[in-house]
């Protein structure tokens, strides 16, 4: 059950990097770094959440629980 999990987690990461990726060529964005200084928020959050999700799901899915026996 646990590998499910991490496999489901490691493709929503890749779909959120993907989106954040793609997000961050995008008109908005650099119209908010220029004026603002910094990168959009909501495009921040998307590829730091996608690149996390990948690294636990990657983890979920190589752990392997010590028998009890």
């Amino acid at each position: 059950m646990r590998k499910y999990a991490g496999a489901g987690l490691v493709v929503l990461g890749i779909v959120l990097t993907a989106y954040g990726w793609d997000s961050s060529g995008s008109l908005y964005f650099r119209v908010t770094r220029l004026f603002a200084g910094r990168p959009a928020d909501g495009t921040t959050w998307l590829l730091i959440g996608g690149v996390l999700s990948v690294f636990v799901g990657l983890a979920m899915a190589a752990y392997r629980r010590p028998c009890a026996s």
